[in-house]
């Protein structure tokens, strides 16, 4: 699309291109070959732009991710043997339902 409203407006004498600065080679219309690789070299490396640091990496996974938890603390009785009785919360006291 570039190319040809370059093209119009060089047939058109809207604009020219200075001798000193171009090869000498024209396409048809008058058209430098410089002013055609012009258009086919920008826009392809363009979206390109300069190398950019990868963003797009994973972040690492918190700390202990993966890991199993932690297991409960062994509560034991006085004798030794593991406590099973559970503790409930009540306003008034602690009460435990052995």
């Amino acid at each position: 699309v570039f190319m040809a409203w370059d093209l119009l407006a060089i047939v058109g004498g809207v604009w020219d291109f200075d001798s000193r600065y171009v090869l000498g080679i024209h396409l048809p219309g008058g058209i430098p070959l410089e002013e055609v690789l012009f258009f086919l070299v920008v826009p392809t490396c363009a979206p390109a732009g300069p190398p950019q640091p990868n963003n797009h990496k994973k972040p690492p996974p918190p700390r202990g991710a993966g890991r199993p938890p932690h297991p409960p603390p062994r509560v034991l009785r006085p004798d030794g043997s593991p406590a099973t009785s559970t503790v409930a919360f009540t306003p008034s006291r602690y009460r435990t339902n052995d």
